[in-house]
Parts: structure tokens; C-alpha cells; sequence
């Protein structure tokens, strides 16, 4: 039987396609260790996951974060920044031109007057409000983050 960190490794490996693979697969959120059938990932690709303002405050690499990120095949648009949570001005959204914006609950919390605010700086992003604890936390909250994941990435 398998353990509960192989299977968690298993579901979290299935979040990214393998480079000879335009498909991936994650659990259902009932059973982590039955899976549904492969289906693509979907655009968007460009992403910026913000987790502070006054100022601006994105993660970089390496955290916990982007490597999520990476496994949803989402690229960090700050990976180049030195920083693991560089500072940004509002310019340097402009330029990264994310295709998403993930505003987390933690450890600032965002509201819907942000995502209007980061619409007006970067109006072709698609802008989502996101739970900072499945993005950031290690031990049991894991169990929860496949499913979530999945389901941000069909939104």
C-alpha cells in the first residue's frame, strides 16, 4: 500500500505535463489516490503571485510558491529577480505582462479592491484572489492543495 508521501508526491508530480507530454492529471479531491483522466493545462502561462503590498510584493524563486507554481506549467514572470520576495512597482508589473495575477490571502489580505486596482495597471490580466495557506503551507494542508489546484486551474 502506498504511503501517504508517496502519494502526495505522485498527485503533485501529475500537476505538470512531462516535457514529452501535453496532457497531466491530479486527484479528485474525494481520494488522493484515484486520478481522473489526462486533460491539458490551459492558459494562462505568465503568472504573478502577490503577496504583499505598500509595496508590491511578489514570490520569486526559489519558494514554495513558484515551485507550485511550476507544477500547475505556469511560469513565474519574476523568476529573474534576485530576491525569493522581490519588491515591485507598479511599472514592473506593466512590463512582466502576466496573463494571471494570484492575490493571496497571506500574509497580506488581498480583497476585491485590489484586483480592481491591479485591473486598471494590467488590464489584460485575468486577476484571482487565491488561498495563501494551500500556496505556502507545508504538512496537512497538502492533502487539500492537488484539488485545489485543479480547480483554480479550470477556473
Amino acid at each position: 500500500s502506498k504511503t501517504l508521501v508517496q502519494t502526495l508526491k505522485k498527485d503533485f508530480e501529475n500537476l505538470h505535463p512531462s516535457p514529452l507530454s501535453s496532457s497531466s492529471s491530479l486527484s479528485s479531491s474525494s481520494s488522493l489516490s484515484s486520478s481522473r483522466s489526462p486533460s491539458p493545462l490551459p492558459s494562462p502561462s505568465r503568472v504573478a503571485y502577490l503577496i504583499w503590498r505598500s509595496p508590491w510584493m511578489v514570490a520569486g524563486v526559489p519558494t514554495f510558491i513558484d515551485h507550485l507554481m511550476q507544477r500547475c506549467g505556469w511560469t513565474n514572470v519574476f523568476s529573474d529577480r534576485k530576491a525569493r520576495y522581490p519588491e515591485v512597482n507598479d511599472k514592473d508589473l506593466q512590463n512582466a505582462r502576466p496573463d494571471l495575477i494570484l492575490l493571496s490571502s497571506e500574509p497580506y489580505p488581498f480583497k476585491e479592491t485590489h484586483i480592481a486596482e491591479l485591473q486598471r495597471l494590467c488590464p489584460t490580466s485575468t486577476i484571482r484572489l487565491v488561498d495563501g495557506e494551500l500556496f505556502s503551507w507545508y504538512g496537512s494542508r497538502l492533502l487539500h492543495t492537488p484539488a485545489y489546484l485543479r480547480d483554480l486551474i479550470e477556473r
